[in-house]
Protein backbone atom coordinates (compact mmCIF):
# COMPACT_ATOMS: atom_id res chain seq x y z
CA UNK A 1 0.00 0.00 0.00
CA UNK A 2 1.93 2.91 1.32
CA UNK A 3 2.02 6.26 0.36
CA UNK A 4 0.70 6.43 -3.31
CA UNK A 5 -2.76 4.42 -1.95
CA UNK A 6 -3.56 6.99 0.58
CA UNK A 7 -5.92 9.03 -1.59
CA UNK A 8 -7.93 5.68 -2.63
CA UNK A 9 -7.87 4.76 1.23
CA UNK A 10 -9.15 7.51 3.58
CA UNK A 11 -8.53 5.47 6.96
CA UNK A 12 -4.88 4.94 5.67
CA UNK A 13 -4.86 8.90 5.14
CA UNK A 14 -5.94 9.76 8.99
CA UNK A 15 -3.85 7.16 10.23
CA UNK A 16 -0.97 8.34 8.26
CA UNK A 17 -1.82 12.19 9.64
CA UNK A 18 -2.48 10.73 13.39
CA UNK A 19 1.01 9.14 13.17
CA UNK A 20 2.95 12.22 12.11
CA UNK A 21 0.91 14.39 14.59
CA UNK A 22 1.66 11.67 17.43
CA UNK A 23 5.55 11.74 15.97
CA UNK A 24 6.05 15.58 16.02
CA UNK A 25 3.52 15.43 19.38
CA UNK A 26 6.14 13.17 20.96
CA UNK A 27 9.70 14.77 19.52
CA UNK A 28 8.30 17.95 20.96
CA UNK A 29 7.63 16.69 24.51
CA UNK A 30 10.80 15.24 24.62
CA UNK A 31 13.11 18.54 23.42
CA UNK A 32 10.98 20.13 26.00
CA UNK A 33 12.03 17.89 28.53
CA UNK A 34 15.12 17.56 27.57
CA UNK A 35 15.57 21.80 28.06
CA UNK A 36 14.16 21.17 31.35
CA UNK A 37 16.41 19.12 32.67
CA UNK A 38 19.54 21.68 31.29
CA UNK A 39 20.50 19.26 29.39
CA UNK A 40 21.53 20.56 25.63
CA UNK A 41 18.51 19.49 23.03
CA UNK A 42 18.75 18.07 19.71
CA UNK A 43 16.52 21.74 18.88
CA UNK A 44 15.78 24.14 21.18
CA UNK A 45 12.54 25.80 21.54
CA UNK A 46 14.08 29.80 22.10
CA UNK A 47 14.83 29.76 18.15
CA UNK A 48 10.62 29.60 17.68
CA UNK A 49 10.95 33.01 19.64
CA UNK A 50 11.81 35.70 16.62
CA UNK A 51 9.59 36.52 14.00
CA UNK A 52 12.82 36.70 11.55
CA UNK A 53 13.81 33.16 12.07
CA UNK A 54 10.02 31.93 12.11
CA UNK A 55 9.99 33.53 8.50
CA UNK A 56 13.25 31.81 7.64
CA UNK A 57 11.95 28.64 8.92
CA UNK A 58 8.69 28.96 7.14
CA UNK A 59 10.50 29.76 3.68
CA UNK A 60 12.87 27.50 3.96
CA UNK A 61 10.19 24.84 4.31
CA UNK A 62 7.68 26.24 1.48
CA UNK A 63 10.36 26.13 -0.35
CA UNK A 64 11.88 22.27 0.40
CA UNK A 65 8.37 20.99 0.37
CA UNK A 66 7.81 22.72 -3.44
CA UNK A 67 10.94 20.86 -4.47
CA UNK A 68 10.65 17.70 -2.97
CA UNK A 69 7.03 17.43 -4.19
CA UNK A 70 7.44 18.21 -7.56
CA UNK A 71 10.57 15.52 -7.54
CA UNK A 72 8.30 13.31 -6.16
CA UNK A 73 5.29 13.79 -8.50
CA UNK A 74 7.54 13.98 -11.64
CA UNK A 75 9.01 11.09 -10.68
CA UNK A 76 5.37 9.36 -10.04
CA UNK A 77 4.65 10.52 -13.69
CA UNK A 78 7.55 9.25 -15.71
CA UNK A 79 7.40 5.84 -14.11
CA UNK A 80 3.35 5.42 -14.45
CA UNK A 81 2.25 7.73 -17.21
CA UNK A 82 5.39 7.26 -19.33
CA UNK A 83 6.06 3.65 -18.52
CA UNK A 84 9.95 4.63 -17.20
CA UNK A 85 11.27 2.51 -14.92
CA UNK A 86 13.58 3.50 -12.07
CA UNK A 87 17.05 3.61 -13.65
CA UNK A 88 15.43 5.94 -16.58
CA UNK A 89 13.85 8.27 -13.96
CA UNK A 90 16.90 8.58 -12.21
CA UNK A 91 18.94 9.01 -14.89
CA UNK A 92 16.66 12.12 -16.05
CA UNK A 93 17.05 13.25 -12.34
CA UNK A 94 20.62 13.35 -13.08
CA UNK A 95 20.65 16.69 -14.25
CA UNK A 96 18.56 18.03 -11.71
CA UNK A 97 20.63 16.83 -9.26
CA UNK A 98 23.99 17.83 -10.80
CA UNK A 99 22.60 21.30 -11.07
CA UNK A 100 21.07 21.45 -7.31
CA UNK A 101 24.96 20.63 -6.43
CA UNK A 102 26.80 22.85 -8.34
CA UNK A 103 24.51 26.09 -7.65
CA UNK A 104 24.82 25.20 -3.59
CA UNK A 105 28.27 25.09 -4.22
CA UNK A 106 28.58 28.20 -6.64
CA UNK A 107 26.75 30.01 -3.45
CA UNK A 108 29.50 30.02 -0.91
CA UNK A 109 31.26 33.08 -2.35
CA UNK A 110 28.54 35.09 -2.85
CA UNK A 111 26.80 34.60 0.58
CA UNK A 112 30.07 35.11 2.17
CA UNK A 113 30.59 38.62 -0.19
CA UNK A 114 27.06 40.26 0.60
CA UNK A 115 26.21 40.80 4.22
CA UNK A 116 23.66 39.09 5.77
CA UNK A 117 20.16 41.65 7.09
CA UNK A 118 18.32 40.46 10.30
Amino acid sequence: MGILAADNNLWLTLGLIAAGALVLAWFLHWIRREERAGTEPLLSTTVFRTRTSNLGLVTQNAQWLLLMGTSFTVATYLQVVRGYDAIQTGVIFTAATLGILASSLAAERPAKRLPQRT
